[in-house]
């Protein structure tokens, strides 16, 4: 008997966010209203979903683990958060880009019983 293989795998949805949203007064002109909803705009980050997964190789003794993973094994292109608060004033938005698809081997010995 070699061992044991562990097959994993996960999938996440983020669904819609929207990042503080502005309400501009009433008395405030058409300009200025549709600065503001341009803000609100830029502050949406759509839906994403990632699927990650795992592969563990454990020997019979049970102290050796090997594992080949990989996260976002899709390659999807997603923001996770969006800041827009600085548009009507300084015309500046930023958005943080999501980690890419990355893979990876991973040993693990464990020490005692």
């Amino acid at each position: 008997n070699f061992g044991s293989i562990a097959v994993h795998a996960d999938y996440a949805f983020i669904g819609n966010q929207t990042f503080a949203p502005n309400t501009p007064a009433a008395a405030q002109p058409a300009a200025v209203k549709a600065a503001y909803a341009h803000a609100n705009e830029l502050s949406r980050i759509a839906g994403y979903g990632l699927l990650n997964g795992r592969l563990t190789l454990s020997v019979d003794d049970e102290h050796f683990e090997l594992s080949l993973w990989g996260r976002n094994m899709l390659g999807k292109k997603y923001y996770t958060r969006s800041f827009s608060d600085l548009y009507t004033s300084l015309g500046s938005a930023v958005s943080f880009i999501g980690e890419p698809r990355t893979y990876g081997l991973t040993a693990s010995f464990k020490l005692g019983d």
